[in-house]
C-alpha cells in the first residue's frame, strides 16, 4: 500500500510538473520568455541591460540561492516587482499565443525556469 501511494505520488507529480512542458514549452523558453518579457521592461530590462546585471553571475557563484530568488519574486523587494507579481507575470507573458498561465505554468515552475535559464545562459 505504501509503495503504491509514493508511485502514485511521484506520477501526479510528473504529470502535473510537465503540463507545460507536454504543451510544447521548454523550461527553457519558459525562463527566457518571463526574463525577456515579464512585465513592461521585463527582468531583462534592469538585470541585464543596465543597472543590476550580476544576478546571472550570483546565481552561478551559488550566492543568489534559488529559495531567496524565489522569496523575492514571490513578496517582491525594494524595487522589484510588488507581491504576487510572478502571478501577474504568467497572465501577461504570452508564448505561442496564449499567456503562460494558460499554458498551465505554476509560479514555482516559473521560478525554476527563470532560475536555471539564467544559471546557464
Amino acid at each position: 500500500m505504501k509503495k503504491s501511494l509514493i508511485a502514485a505520488a511521484g506520477f501526479a507529480f510528473i504529470v502535473l510538473s510537465g503540463q507545460a512542458m507536454a504543451e510544447g514549452l521548454s523550461e527553457k523558453k519558459i525562463g527566457e520568455a518571463i526574463f525577456k518579457k515579464g512585465l513592461s521592461t521585463g527582468c531583462y530590462g534592469c538585470h541585464a541591460a543596465s543597472s543590476n546585471p550580476q544576478i546571472k553571475e550570483l546565481i552561478k557563484a551559488g550566492t543568489l540561492t534559488k529559495e531567496r530568488f524565489a522569496t523575492v519574486l514571490k513578496e517582491g523587494s525594494g524595487g522589484m516587482m510588488p507581491k504576487n507579481g510572478i502571478g501577474e507575470i504568467l497572465k501577461k507573458v504570452k508564448v505561442k499565443k496564449q499567456s503562460l498561465a494558460d499554458h498551465g505554468v505554476t509560479e514555482d515552475q516559473a521560478i525554476d525556469a527563470i532560475y536555471n535559464y539564467l544559471k546557464t545562459n
